[in-house]
């Protein structure tokens, strides 16, 4: 229902006359946000998901109570999803380090020991640290070739003679 443009245009116009910001009109059909927050919906289930199979590829055989079953699946992705978006508008915290993994830790002591959730939680940091890094670098490789590309397309073609 938030969503709805309507509404939505009334709540940022509240929100954004408190911040004294400018105000702007979000122009988009409710279809069209409909979809954006099914694809968001997903993207954060896919997240949650990876950071339970993460946290269970650590799992001892010899000591069960190491995993985290499968039926706190919702815990693990919703707990990742809050934690995430609780630590992005931390606004005293650089990627709201510190905030996430607190907030993810007392999430996962539902599911597991305080000590593991700790692990659970710096390792998920880690692994989604590493995957930014690592996405950076193929973008900026990208532009990079992207760039050096239109620059050739450029010189080969010279100037008129």
């Amino acid at each position: 229902m938030v969503v709805y443009p309507p509404i939505l245009n009334r709540l940022l116009e509240f929100l954004l006359r408190r911040l004294k910001q400018p105000a702007f009109e979000v122009r988009m059909s409710y279809l069209r946000l409909i979809r954006l927050l099914l694809l968001y919906a997903v993207a954060w289930v896919m997240t949650g998901l990876g950071s339970a199979v993460l946290i269970n590829a650590f799992y001892y055989p010899k000591d069960p109570g190491a995993m985290v079953p499968w039926s706190k699946l919702p815990v693990v992705i919703g707990g990742y999803a809050l934690s995430w978006i609780l630590g992005f508008v931390s606004l005293v915290t650089p990627a709201g380090l510190g905030v996430r993994e607190v907030i993810y830790t007392g999430i996962l002591e539902t599911v597991m020991s305080p000590a593991r959730a700790s692990a659970a939680s710096l390792l998920t940091r880690i692994w989604i640290t590493v995957a930014e890094v690592i996405a950076a670098l193929v973008f900026a490789v990208f532009l990079t070739r992207r760039r050096k590309h239109g620059q050739t397309q450029v010189t080969s073609r010279g100037p008129a003679a």
